[in-house]
C-alpha cells in the first residue's frame, strides 16, 4: 500500500479498504497520512487477511518484486470470496529496455532486475484456480532531463521484499551511461524510459 494513497482512493469509492505493506516505515507513513484507515504489516506472499473474506484485491506496481509468483496467486485466491475479483497492475519483462541497451553500450554489467513475463503471471494465476478475465499490456514511456533523474526514478519504483541489491555505479560509470544514452536517443532530447505493465482482472469462481 506504500504511502496509503490508493487505499484512500478505494475508501473514497465506497470500499472498506485495508492496506498491506511489508515495509513498517511505509505503514507508519500511511497511518499518519490516513489515520482513519486500517493498515496491516504483511507480504503479498503471506497476506494478513482471513480466508474467503475479500470482495476486491487491488495492487498497483508492487507484485513484480515477489520471488514466488505461485505463492502470490495462491494467496489472492485464498483471501477472495467466491465470485470476487482482483485488479492488478504488474510491471513485466520488457521494462527498462532503453536503460538495458545503454548499459550494454557503456560496457557496464547488466542490472539485476529480473522481471517475470506476462505469461508467467498468467500461468501462476490459472494454476491457483483464478480465472483470467482480462489482460491488457501497455508500455508507459517516462522521460527525464538527465541520467541521474532517470536512475532516481528507477530506484523510486522500489524493489519491495525480494529486489536484488544493485552494484553502486561510480561517477565514471554514470558518465559513460549518460554518454551511451545520449548517443542512442539524441543529445538534445530528454531520456526515455519504458515501463511495460500488465493490467489483470481475475475472478475466483471456486
Amino acid at each position: 500500500c506504500g504511502t496509503g494513497i490508493h487505499t484512500q482512493s478505494l475508501n473514497v469509492r465506497g470500499l472498506d479498504a485495508v492496506g498491506v505493506d511489508i515495509a513498517e516505515g511505509m505503514l507508519a507513513l500511511a497511518g499518519t497520512n490516513y489515520p482513519h484507515l486500517t493498515f496491516r504489516h504483511g507480504s503479498a506472499q503471506a497476506l494478513p487477511i482471513d480466508n474467503n473474506s475479500i470482495d476486491v484485491v487491488f495492487s498497483s506496481m508492487a507484485l513484480q518484486w515477489a520471488s514466488n509468483l505461485h505463492c502470490v496467486a495462491q494467496e489472492i485466491h485464498r483471501v477472495l470470496k467466491n465470485g470476487a475479483v482482483a485488479e492488478l497492475a504488474i510491471m513485466v519483462s520488457g521494462s527498462f529496455e532503453e536503460l538495458t541497451l545503454a548499459r550494454k553500450l557503456a560496457q557496464l554489467p547488466e542490472a539485476i532486475t529480473p522481471l517475470p513475463t506476462a505469461d508467467s503471471w498468467n500461468r501462476a494465476f490459472r494454476g491457483a484456480g483464478l480465472a483470467v478475465k482480462r489482460v491488457i499490456t501497455r508500455d508507459y514511456v517516462d522521460s527525464h532531463r538527465d541520467i541521474m533523474s532517470l536512475l532516481r526514478s528507477v530506484k523510486g519504483v522500489g524493489a519491495g521484499e525480494t529486489g536484488k541489491q544493485q552494484k553502486v555505479l561510480s561517477r565514471q560509470d554514470i558518465k559513460k551511461l549518460s554518454m551511451a544514452y545520449h548517443n542512442i536517443y539524441g543529445e538534445a532530447g530528454r531520456l526515455p524510459l519504458t515501463y511495460r505493465v500488465c493490467h489483470f482482472r481475475l475472478e475466483k469462481n471456486a
